[in-house]
């Protein structure tokens, strides 16, 4: 995650834990979760991303949370 804060560049990383191995499909399923408090410049965008080891699967984010 990335965003502006008092003029400079933030980013956040948020690691992930693996969760467990779904013996149907054998992908691996990991979890990574964060209680953070942004304080974010006027008009900044939040820009989130994800990377892997490998070049398939897939992404699920999901970030939630209020303005002040």
């Amino acid at each position: 995650m990335t965003y502006t804060s008092g003029g400079n560049t933030v980013t956040l990383f948020v690691p992930l834990t693996y969760a467990y191995t779904d013996a149907g499909t054998g992908f691996d399923f990991y979890v990574g979760m964060q209680a953070v408090r942004l304080y974010a410049d006027p008009g900044t965008v939040l820009t989130v991303s994800g990377a892997g080891p490998g070049n398939t699967g897939t992404l699920f984010i999901t970030v939630s949370g209020y303005l002040v």
